[in-house]
């Protein structure tokens, strides 16, 4: 394969993983409204490091412990960015329809059969 070829298939990649991302955040939103309504704080640095301690124990490689502790990191410290221009918007009608969203998203995720298939935002 040539160059050209490698960084098509990281093109493809690059789309999937913006997708996941954004849809990774609409669920962080929604998270967000529900420990708003419950009364509970955003952040939880248990949960956190409970998560970076899962994805370094999954990680093959080759990306080492310390890249995948800064990008999920980075990952999480932009979802509690979202969460908190999201909150006190409260559950309007409006907003209480838009709880699906997240989740028809997720089913057409699911669909593309492989990576680098052109998925709907």
């Amino acid at each position: 394969m040539t160059i050209s070829d490698w960084r098509k298939k990281i093109d493809e990649i690059d789309t999937v993983l913006l997708q996941l991302l954004n849809l990774r955040t609409e669920f962080a939103v929604e998270v967000a409204r529900l420990k708003e309504e419950e009364g509970l704080s955003l952040c939880a640095p248990e949960r956190e490091q409970k998560v970076i301690a899962g994805m370094k124990n999954l990680n093959a490689g080759p990306l080492d412990g310390e890249a995948v502790t800064r990008i999920f990191r980075a990952i999480m410290d932009e979802s509690r960015r979202i969460q908190e221009m999201h909150s006190g918007e409260g559950s309007t009608g409006e907003r209480g329809s838009n709880t699906k969203q997240p989740a028809r998203r997720l089913s057409k995720l699911r669909a593309s059969r492989r990576y680098g298939t052109a998925v709907e935002p």
